[in-house]
């Protein structure tokens, strides 16, 4: 606590930036451990995400972040600080990446996606629109959406294989939404 110095309690004006893509992360090899540069892109990125303004001291944050990503619980009323938010913004951002990256090397498997926003986490109209949809692997839009606008964004795909989509096609009008020839 204490490496964001904040010059003024305001936000940036701008749209929020898109999630970069971390195309690396996709080397197995990497597993379970985050490397230290996407540690600090993920904070910079949630940084800028919640329009925070002020410098941050990366090795402070750094610290703050290996501990929440091996699982220590964030302090009770921290996530209310522009400091809490940005750390629960940045954790997010790394668990999407390595889903990504899981989606990536399962695609072949599981060639189908499945949009999911969580229910009672404030998510954002464009979400709200995409919930449930199912789309190729290829076809899949970044998380967070573009346009998001929530704080906190929870959604997540769930993947799908062509069983599945061939069973649900049956059940559901999923050739509207697919077109048949990619059922």
């Amino acid at each position: 606590m204490g490496w964001l110095k904040i010059a003024y309690l305001g936000q940036i004006d701008g749209a929020p930036p898109a999630r970069p893509v971390i195309p690396s992360l996709h080397n197995p090899a990497y597993g379970s451990e985050t490397p230290l540069d996407l540690k600090v892109l993920a904070l910079e990125w949630a940084k800028r995400w919640l329009r925070i303004a002020g410098e941050m001291d990366i090795s402070g944050a750094v610290a703050d972040l290996d501990l929440l990503l091996d699982g220590k619980p964030m302090k009770y009323g921290r996530m209310e600080t522009p400091e809490g938010r940005i750390l629960h913004t940045a954790l997010m951002a790394t668990h999407k990446w390595r889903n990504d990256a899981a989606c990536e090397r399962t695609k072949r498997s599981f060639p189908w996606l499945t949009f999911v926003a969580v229910e009672g986490s404030g998510y954002c109209p464009g979400a709200a629109q995409r919930n449930g949809r199912l789309a190729a692997y290829e076809d899949r839009e970044p998380i967070p959406l573009p346009s998001c606008t929530a704080g906190r964004c929870d959604c997540h795909y769930l993947q799908r294989t062509n069983g599945w989509v061939a069973r649900h096609a049956a059940n559901h009008d999923l050739s509207s939404e697919l077109g048949k020839d990619q059922l």
